[in-house]
């Protein structure tokens, strides 16, 4: 197991995030399968392949935190041109991640380029949340401005 990487464990029904593990649901996305063999974009595209993986972390206290790499995400495996793809990265670097309040739906905008430490930053600063919070509106562009936003508002328990 790599300490610097994600990786969704099947088994298990877990996200590893480095060595931790985090309760999950998982979803693989294919647009490819998604789209009827006539689309239009597809028959211009015959080999164009968007895959995305998402993982929806739940946290204790009723949070969740959508887990999500591949194409057209701010991640390991950003989105390629077609006409020269990468492999597609199955244990990324770097994650795009959404905060989900209890009640659903995001949070602000999605972090992206999350690593392993900060993603265990955030999870533990989400997970001091109460589930029943007035969510206060703001803006933050990193894990690190996520989390100050929390202490400035309030939502910080540890203090």
């Amino acid at each position: 197991m790599n300490e610097y990487t994600f990786r969704w464990d099947a088994d298990l029904s877990v996200l590893w995030v480095g060595q931790r593990s985090y309760p999950a649901r998982f979803q693989r996305h294919s647009m490819h399968e998604e789209l009827p063999d006539s689309s239009r974009f597809l028959l211009e595209h015959p080999d164009y392949r968007m895959e995305t993986r998402q993982c929806w972390v739940h946290l204790e206290n009723q949070w969740q935190l959508s887990t999500i790499w591949g194409d057209a995400t701010y991640s390991s495996n950003r989105m390629t041109l077609m006409a020269e793809r990468a492999p597609f990265i199955e244990e990324p670097t770097h994650v795009e991640v959404g905060v989900c309040p209890p009640d659903g739906g995001l949070w602000g905008d999605p972090l992206g380029y999350v690593s392993v430490p900060e993603y265990h930053r955030l999870a533990d600063m989400v997970m001091m949340l109460p589930n029943d919070c007035e969510l206060p509106e703001g803006e933050w562009e990193d894990v690190e401005g996520f989390c100050d936003f929390l202490v400035t508002a309030g939502l910080d328990r540890t203090l």
